[in-house]
């Protein structure tokens, strides 16, 4: 029996993950057809505000403010492939920067720069080099040791104090106080 369970769950399965795909596929398309329309709306009121900055304006003042805008566009340009032939050099930095300039808002921009500072390694703790030559081991990230004893701190001193002291530390009871409370 449970042969004809396992081969009728096989193609369940594979219909189910069929139907899935399917719909996944299906709304991706849909999305994407509402992105279209939303970035042609967008494009049309930016031009329609624009449109309304110049109505005022004489038709030398609009050239004029055509050629501004074009002039920031090349400046814009210009930066960026300034920015794109440092890739050569900083590549990872380079992605950052790209990264950042496209964020819509400012959130995005600094959930981008916490994720970044979260991965790069720290190069504080590689410039404080000890006399001997050996990186202290501090990461700022992570919270300060306890000052509780350890087995470590007693080596080959056990005395029952520092027994019952090294037991107290512990906020659970043993295997046999747990055994016993059931």
């Amino acid at each position: 029996m449970s042969d004809e369970t396992q081969s009728n769950d096989q193609p369940q399965n594979a219909d189910l993950e069929a139907l899935v795909a399917q719909l996944s596929g299906s709304l991706d398309q849909r999305f994407q057809g509402f992105q279209g329309i939303l970035d042609r709306r967008d494009a049309e009121y930016r031009q329609m505000i624009e449109d309304l900055k110049t109505a005022d304006l004489s038709p030398e003042e609009q050239e004029q403010f055509r050629e501004s805008k074009l002039q920031r566009e090349l400046e814009s340009t210009k930066r960026r492939l300034e920015i794109m032939e440092m890739r050569k050099e900083y590549p990872e930095e380079v992605d950052l920067l790209d990264s950042l300039l496209q964020g819509k808002s400012l959130t995005d921009q600094l959930n981008l720069l916490a994720t970044f500072r979260k991965a790069q390694p720290s190069t504080e703790s590689d410039e404080s080099v000890t006399d001997e030559g050996q990186p202290t081991p501090v990461d700022k990230n992570n919270a300060s040791r306890k000052t509780e004893p350890s087995l470590a701190d007693f080596g080959g001193q056990m005395t029952p104090e520092l027994a019952d002291r090294l037991i107290d530390t512990n906020n659970e009871g043993g295997i046999l106080r747990r055994l016993r409370r059931g």
